[in-house]
């Protein structure tokens, strides 16, 4: 086994581990979790798929690039995408303006298990697509600048702020569901 494979199986295990040690805060979706001062989103997919449909699924919907597996895991990063804020039933003057004016990367782990499947995305950094500083000087960011999720989903005693949960909880969870739910995707 090579170092890249080390590398990858630590990664793997440091994410989907996540042992008691630490502080943990539950959002009120329950989708994201706040741990020693970092967000990550786990959803547990209760679908059944081989592991060879499963990562073939993960493979044709084209999200994930750098897809590496080890056991029943598959770990990748995302593509550069951005949340629909739409199909969450929002609109641009709704949602709040890092969402719509943002595009995000992360880190992908994928589980299978025998019933279902987990899926965990973290280190999901937003990159501001529009000079939203011409918009607000006081809370725009200038184009390509970057932001953790960190910096808008917690404070700064690592518990969810009262507004993350709605709009901005809502349609990240809405996005990630809907982009990870690989029942749908056809394996040939």
């Amino acid at each position: 086994m090579n170092l890249k494979k080390y590398y990858l199986l630590f990664i793997a295990l440091v994410f989907v581990s996540l042992n008691g040690f630490s502080q943990e805060n539950q959002d009120t979706t329950g989708s994201f979790i706040a741990k020693n001062g970092s967000v990550y989103w786990s959803h547990k997919f209760k679908k059944s798929l081989s592991f060879q449909n499963l990562l073939n699924s993960v493979k044709l919907s084209n999200n994930l690039t750098g897809i590496d597996t080890f056991k029943n895991t598959i770990i990748g990063q995302s593509i550069e995408s951005f949340m629909d804020y739409r199909g969450a039933g929002y609109t641009t003057m709704t949602t709040p303006i890092f969402l719509s004016t943002s595009s995000y990367k992360s880190s992908v782990v994928i589980e299978n298990n025998d019933s279902f499947y987990v899926v965990t995305i973290n280190k999901i950094i937003f990159i501001n697509q529009n000079d939203t500083k011409q918009i607000s000087a006081v809370f725009g960011s200038a184009q390509g600048e970057t932001s953790p999720l960190e910096d808008y989903a917690i404070k700064k005693t690592g518990k969810f702020r009262s507004n993350f949960s709605k709009p901005s909880g809502k349609i990240i969870d809405y996005t990630f569901t809907k982009l990870y739910d690989f029942w749908q995707v056809k394996v040939y």
